[in-house]
């Protein structure tokens, strides 16, 4: 996984190597792609899929737009993003999407033939390369590194709260060109500084963790890449608390959308591609969270049934990280913005 990051995945190789264009990194792409993020999170749940095939989206969504240097319009972002769902969930998962599903999503605003001819697009691009090492599969992993004295709850604490930071860092664009590993690694040692008491885990079973880390994935805590990683995974979810809560409090306040019998066919699907609103307010009013919802994380124990590295189905209803997300999309599947 590490080796995959560092040559196949790497995003940074992906844009260093389309030097004849400039990159365009726009407030408008910062606020498509930060729209796309959640837009897609309301799809998976609604279908009851595992956010590990958002992650992956995200990814290829990524990765496909560095080699156009980022420069696109609101319309191309978004039919990318419709494939690049639409590939994950036909990889990833067991249960499938019908294409036509996703056509009806868009408000037909892409055809099956604009979704596929895109798809086929995405794939010489990426060079058939559709399997990226997630940041949840590297926390699967460093948990199993824990010392043998650590409980398991304390080890499913850890999984599940570091588990609740990646899911939000995936929307935040400041991190596109973080390694997974570091995410995972950074939101792993944020938990056990910020959460985990020295009753629970010890300093000795700490070192021993950090040293276990360093000699088998070459993660090491005091490198600026780590240190850059944790302040902002931090700051997102320490910011703006006022403004996250009144937030989620609004969108409660909204019926909740039907998610029960058949798909329904919504009236509109795809966030708008005009987009005005500044990337600052977009990043405090959807990604802020405040303190008491992250330690609320720590109580739920039936988000997901197993924690291996494939990703495994996970229940809408289990965590403060699924209800947060749920509470962005009350009153509609398609309109959580």
């Amino acid at each position: 996984m590490k080796r995959q990051e560092e040559t196949s995945y790497l995003y940074r190789k992906i844009m260093l190597a389309h030097p004849e264009e400039k990159s365009h990194e726009s407030n408008d792409f910062m606020v498509w792609r930060e729209k796309i993020c959640y837009w897609t999170y309301s799809v998976i749940d609604h279908f009851n899929l595992s956010r590990r095939t958002v992650a992956i989206s995200i990814n290829m969504f990524d990765r496909y737009l560095a080699t156009k240097a980022n420069n696109c319009d609101g319309s191309a972002a978004l039919l990318v993003s419709l494939t690049t769902l639409y590939m994950a969930i036909k990889v990833h998962e067991r249960k499938k999407i019908k294409l036509s599903t996703l056509v009806d999503l868009s408000r037909s605003q892409f055809s099956a033939t604009d979704i596929e001819n895109m798809e086929l697009e995405i794939l010489k691009s990426l060079q058939w390369f559709v399997h990226p090492p997630t940041p949840v599969d590297f926390i699967s992993f460093f948990v199993k590194f824990l010392p043998p004295s650590v409980s398991v709850p304390t080890r499913h604490n850890v999984f599940e709260l570091s588990r609740y930071i990646v899911e939000l860092a995936v929307c935040d664009p400041f991190l596109v060109e973080a390694l997974p590993s570091t995410i995972a690694f950074s939101a792993v040692l944020n938990v056990l500084d910020e959460e985990i008491s020295f009753d629970v885990i010890s300093r000795s079973c700490r070192q021993t963790f950090l040293d276990t880390l360093y000699y088998t994935a070459n993660l090491k805590q005091d490198r600026s890449s780590v240190r850059e990683t944790r302040g902002r995974l931090y700051s997102m979810l320490r910011s703006s608390n006022v403004s996250g809560r009144a937030n989620i409090q609004i969108m409660s306040s909204q019926p909740a959308a039907s998610l029960t019998g058949q798909t329904p066919v919504p009236s509109s699907s795809l966030p708008s591609s005009n987009l005005k609103e500044s990337p600052s307010d977009r990043h405090k009013r959807l990604i802020s969270l405040d303190d008491q919802t992250f330690r609320n994380a720590k109580n739920s124990r039936s988000r997901c049934s197993s924690t291996d590295s494939k990703g495994s189905r996970c229940s809408s209803q289990g965590s403060a990280a699924s209800k947060w997300l749920k509470s962005k999309r009350r009153g509609s599947l398609v309109t959580p913005f």
